[in-house]
């Protein structure tokens, strides 16, 4: 799904609690539902009002999972 330039500017975005000190890998996380959406959007923390991504909830939960296991680096 894209999203506005007026839609983008409405989200929140939020960083993992686990992102530690070394925050030069890290993503931040808004959940749709401020625009009327299903999903979440994911930004690079270092390119704030940079390109943002869109997730549907079940690709969202794939991605975490891999990241979780230390696949996405």
């Amino acid at each position: 799904m894209k999203l506005s330039p007026s839609q983008v500017a409405l989200l929140h975005f939020f960083k993992s609690s686990y992102s530690g000190n070394d925050q030069s890998q890290c993503v931040g996380v808004a959940p749709l539902a401020s625009v009327g959406l299903d999903g979440v959007a994911v930004q690079d923390t270092k390119l704030e009002g940079g390109p943002v991504i869109t997730l549907a909830p079940t690709a969202f939960r794939t991605f975490v999972g891999y990241a979780v296991r230390g696949c996405v680096r």
